[in-house]
């Protein structure tokens, strides 16, 4: 918003603080204001210095853009919006249904602020059809945007040469298969490990590489290995996706596989396209309904192992087919989600919303 000529001010807790993110967004003129947090329960972060600014500073705004749902920080702000009649958008990325983990604290927010804070939303922003059922089941709120997640597609621009990945994990030339990630129960990797074991036996020499952070599934998933007695699976500790090295992985494999559940977008199909590799999603995911409009990949359906496991071998067995779905999804990326083509659209809401005020 701010290389656009907007004034933005950020406002953030010091909970995993990112001095080198906050410093470049800093250069484009974006105010960036750091509230200390004294505690952390279950992801609340209380932060009550942030109610002595907002009481001070909220009415000096135009418009406010929430993202996540259930925060002590929209909570402060949501109060001090109403008293100065401010609107707010609330962009939840995925939180607003009560599903997976901490069910009974999010329907107690709820019950205190959530319904109140969705009652009163100016708009939402849903990242997918799959993100605008989820508003659908829990609110009556009809204003509802649908504008994707965005790329920086410059950061894709560099040239890539093949072989350093596979060099550095001694893949060589083997079928190398390619799960980017949490490593969360949600992201389905288990049933991915699964039909990989089914993939070897059609080709005994594939590897298949599982990047990420552990959310605390990685130890479930490591004894499934154990109990399929499967060698050639490889976890690589999350990787600062500014060093070059996710792009030279996603560069490498043959096939990217994001099998996730309850996933409302999902970037990292998307990434693997920009990097000329060819993706496999689950129809139970936003990406996979955007993958399935711009015919950039393959779908298959959640749990199916029989059916992932033919896609797999399909890819591996019809590499210029592949590529040629690799480049419509590299045609829709740069029209459609594309960060100038994005923020153009939130700017466009910001708008109206303004004059609905």
């Amino acid at each position: 918003m701010a290389i656009f000529g907007h004034d933005v001010t950020l406002i953030t807790t010091d909970f995993y603080y990112d001095s080198d993110f906050i410093k470049k967004i800093s250069q484009f003129g974006v105010k960036v204001i750091v509230f200390k947090k004294w505690f952390n329960f279950q992801s609340f972060l209380y932060s009550p210095n942030l109610k002595k600014w907002a009481k001070k500073n909220v009415k000096n705004f135009d418009i406010i853009h929430m993202h996540n749902f259930r925060s002590y920080q929209n909570k402060i702000i949501y109060n001090y919006s109403k008293k100065y009649n401010i609107p707010y958008i609330l962009h939840p990325n995925g939180s607003v249904l009560r599903i997976v983990e901490k069910k009974l604290l999010k329907f107690l927010y709820d019950l205190i602020w959530g319904y109140k804070i969705l009652k009163d939303c100016s708009n939402f922003i849903a990242v997918s059809n799959f993100e605008i059922n989820q508003f659908n089941q829990i609110c009556e709120n009809k204003k509802i945007t649908k504008i994707y997640n965005m790329l920086d597609i410059k950061r894709y621009n560099k040239r890539i040469h093949y072989g350093k990945f596979r060099s550095k994990f001694h893949l060589d030339n083997r079928p190398v298969l390619l799960f980017s990630g949490r490593i969360h129960k949600r992201k389905g990797i288990d049933f991915l490990i699964k039909t990989f074991a089914e993939v070897k036996k059609t080709f005994n020499n594939a590897a298949l590489a599982i990047i990420g952070p552990d959310g605390g599934d990685k130890k479930r998933l490591l004894d499934l290995v154990k109990e399929l007695n499967i060698s050639d699976i490889q976890f690589i500790d999350y990787i600062d996706p500014n060093s070059g090295f996710l792009n030279e992985a996603y560069h490498d494999a043959d096939v990217v596989i994001y099998p996730s559940i309850l996933e409302i977008f999902g970037l990292v199909p998307f990434e693997a396209i920009l990097c000329d590799t060819p993706v496999i999603v689950s129809d139970d995911c936003g990406c996979g309904e955007i993958v399935k409009k711009a015919n950039c990949g393959y779908l298959v359906q959640y749990g199916n192992i029989k059916e992932l496991k033919e896609k797999i071998i399909y890819i591996i067995n019809h590499k210029d087919e592949a590529k040629k779905l690799v480049e419509n999804g590299k045609k829709f990326i740069i029209n459609n989600l594309d960060s100038n083509v994005i923020v153009k659209k939130i700017i466009q809401l910001y708008k109206e919303v303004l004059l609905r005020k």
